[in-house]
């Protein structure tokens, strides 16, 4: 299913590091001259699923909408992801045990968004020629961004409201 496919994981991979570290470096220098301010408050976990849901969905939708523009969406979604993750890393370390509830959904949702991302790196000739190949990724992509949305709207927000000091 994925042979096809090698040469743009390769890809995805090489660009999300790269930003990756770029960012975390940046997240670092940042980070010391800047105080933490988390506000778990004033919205509820059923609200919050939702909102997370329909964001992740529409990234997804972008990530995938490369094959129809050039690839342009897809790259760009996947620096912006790879970026903010980096300068966000100092935080989610400083956290401690708060920060591993965010383990607990990103890991799912970063794979659903490599799998849309491999969807968004071939033209869309390829996707009608395989058709059976693409949804097979697409429904797999879709359910864990579906799955992350529940753990982190439900689980990770009440993880982080249970330990909060």
């Amino acid at each position: 299913m994925f042979v096809d496919y090698k040469r743009e994981i390769k890809n995805i991979k090489n660009i999300f590091f790269v930003t990756y570290v770029i960012a975390l470096c940046i997240g670092w220098l940042y980070f010391k001259q800047t105080s933490v301010i988390i506000d778990n408050g004033g919205c509820e976990s059923n609200i919050l699923y939702k909102k997370i849901l329909i964001n992740n969905i529409i990234v997804f939708i972008l990530m995938c909408s490369g094959s129809l523009f050039n690839k342009i969406s897809t790259y760009s979604i996947i620096i912006t992801n790879a970026y903010l993750l980096g300068v966000n890393t100092p935080m989610i370390i400083s956290l401690q045990i708060q920060g591993i509830s965010i383990l607990f959904h990103g890991v799912l949702e970063l794979f659903g968004f490599f799998l849309a991302a491999l969807i968004g790196m071939k033209p869309i000739q390829y996707h009608i020629k395989n058709k059976y190949n693409s949804y097979k990724i697409l429904l797999l992509g879709l359910s864990m961004i579906v799955v992350s949305a529940i753990i982190e709207g439900y689980i990770s927000y009440g993880f982080l409201k249970i330990t909060k000091f």
